[in-house]
């Protein structure tokens, strides 16, 4: 049986990081095979780990029972993928690292987009809104235009006597007139009604003392009242607001003893978590090693 010459360098899996590998030998069996068996993949897997140094030969050999001509395939690109593996320093195959780049690359591209088009559109949105200078200067324009039909229109309603300064003149006079004649009647009149008022201030003075004593008490019982009903209020404003923040100070006291019960919750399960990985860790290296020996 003919090997390919990938096969004669040496791969220590102690270089490689195979959790990356994984995923990748079930995905390429899958589909060589068109079916996905759990069992297979597994122990192919143990094949693989079973050394420090595996056997690429053996390793087809064996796989040639459950996978007849692919086994080929699969035994020379995972060969590869390993040789890959080994020679870069964080122990992962260089095509892997560039495909993550170009995933990379393409998620940017699309952020760089979408950007750009949101740009666009706030820049239309605000285009529509916020007017430019030259739409104002032609709203200014309208509105003068207007101002000045309207001005012109009122000239022509009004009518051209009374800009007419003779008449106005005359009128005057005749008014001055009729009010001095007036006046002098007023003066007579306002002499007999002086008289009669006198005597009815005299009367409306004792009786308006007497009013205004009964409103100034009135006015003054409405005030004590309404001051202590605004003091009874600010009390239980007070009341209230005080209230009010030390219930806010229970709830925040309650939401940050909350928060540091859960953090440490969560800390404790990371710790819990680190603590069985190390642990299990150490069983494979132990394993390993009783293997080796």
């Amino acid at each position: 049986m003919q090997f390919p010459p990938e096969f004669g360098t040496k791969v220590d899996l102690t270089k490689v990081n195979f959790e990356v590998v994984k995923p990748w030998i079930r995905r390429r069996f899958v589909e060589l095979m068109g079916f996905e068996d759990d069992v297979v993949i597994e122990t192919i897997i143990n094949m693989l780990t079973s050394s420090k140094f595996p056997d690429p030969k053996q390793l087809q050999i064996n796989m040639m029972s459950f996978m007849n001509k692919t086994a080929k395939t699969l035994a020379l690109e995972l060969w590869q993928i390993l040789i890959s593996a080994q020679n870069h320093p964080q122990g992962m195959p260089s095509f892997m690292i560039e495909k993550k780049k170009h995933e990379l690359a393409q998620q940017k591209a699309e952020q760089d987009r979408l950007a750009e088009e949101i740009r666009k559109k706030s820049q239309q949105i605000l285009s529509d809104v916020v007017p430019t200078p030259a739409l104002l200067q032609l709203e200014i324009q309208k509105r003068l235009q207007q101002v000045q039909e309207q001005q012109q229109s009122f000239e022509d309603d009004v009518p051209d006597d009374i800009f007419d300064t003779s008449n106005n003149k005359e009128q005057k006079v005749s008014r001055s007139r009729s009010r001095s004649r007036s006046r002098s009647q007023s003066k007579s009149k306002s002499k007999s009604k002086s008289k009669s008022k006198s005597r009815s201030r005299k009367r409306s003075v004792s009786s308006s003392r007497g009013h205004s004593r009964k409103s100034r008490s009135r006015s003054r019982r409405n005030r004590s009242r309404s001051r202590s009903r605004s003091r009874s209020r600010s009390r239980k404003h007070k009341r209230d607001s005080s209230r009010s923040r030390r219930n806010r100070r229970s709830s925040s006291r309650s939401r940050r003893s909350r928060s540091r019960s859960r953090s440490r919750s969560r800390s404790r399960d990371r710790r819990r978590r680190d603590k069985e990985k190390e642990r299990k860790a150490k069983e494979r290296e132990r394993e390993r090693e009783r293997e080796r020996e």
